[in-house]
Formats: structure tokens, C-alpha cells, sequence
């Protein structure tokens, strides 16, 4: 929902069996959820060159990577790390959040340095980039 209302034309949401019927080098982002070495290996199917796979799984296994798909194709992988998931199920399911006062002002990748100069001044709000602008 976020996504869209900053103006995303394309969000899939898809479970790995799902995964499979996606176009292949389609997404410039690709969230990870639950990381295991076969879903793993479709998430670098599903991501274009030079795109970015967001690693937010909670599951702490090893899995086997095919270093060279992700060098051939560019991938960057930026890993995240949140607090309790089902803390913040209920916190959204309960209404008690106001996830609209979170999101700030979107800026163009020309404006980097304005955008960092307004994170510093406040975190309340997230400020975030469109490359589409």
C-alpha cells in the first residue's frame, strides 16, 4: 500500500510457488521475507541487473548463493533488521498507528544532498528518493 501511494505502478506481492509464474529480470526491487536457498535462487531470477534485493528475513540459516548470478547481474543486497514482527502486527491490526504521519517528502536522486540535510534536521518522518523523478 505504502509503495503504490509513493507512486509505484508495479507491486507483486508473491509467495514463493508464485514466484515461479513472475517474469524473470523484471523488478528493480525484490523484498526478501523468508530466505532459504530456493527462494533465495528465484529472487535473483526475479531482480534486473543492477538492481536491489532488501533482506529482512527472520530466519537465520544458511543458504547456498550463486556468487556469480549476482555479480553478473550487479545486485545489491542491503540487509535490514527491525523489531518484533508480531509487536507490529498488532500495533497495525490494533489502528493505534498512523502510518501517513511516518512517510515525509520524496525527492529526486538530483536532490541528495537537500534530503540528507533534511533527515538531520528531524527523524520524524521518513524522507525517501524516486529515481523516476
Amino acid at each position: 500500500r505504502i509503495l503504490k501511494e509513493l507512486g509505484f505502478i508495479e507491486v507483486e506481492i508473491a509467495s514463493k510457488a508464485e514466484a515461479s509464474l513472475l517474469k524473470r529480470s523484471s523488478f528493480d526491487y525484490v523484498v526478501e521475507t523468508l530466505a532459504d536457498t530456493e527462494s533465495f535462487a528465484a529472487i535473483l531470477k526475479l531482480v534486473r541487473p543492477q538492481g536491489k534485493i532488501v533482506l529482512k528475513s527472520r530466519q537465520f540459516k544458511p543458504l547456498e548463493v550463486c556468487l556469480k548470478d549476482l555479480v553478473q547481474k550487479e545486485i545489491v543486497l542491503n540487509a535490514v533488521n527491525y523489531g518484533s514482527f508480531p509487536q507490529a502486527l498488532e500495533l497495525i491490526a490494533g489502528g493505534s498507528l498512523d502510518l501517513e504521519s511516518l512517510i515525509g517528502q520524496t525527492y529526486p536522486l538530483s536532490e541528495f544532498e537537500k534530503a540528507f540535510a533534511q533527515s538531520l534536521s528531524s527523524e520524524s518522518k521518513k524522507i525517501y528518493f524516486d529515481p523516476r523523478m
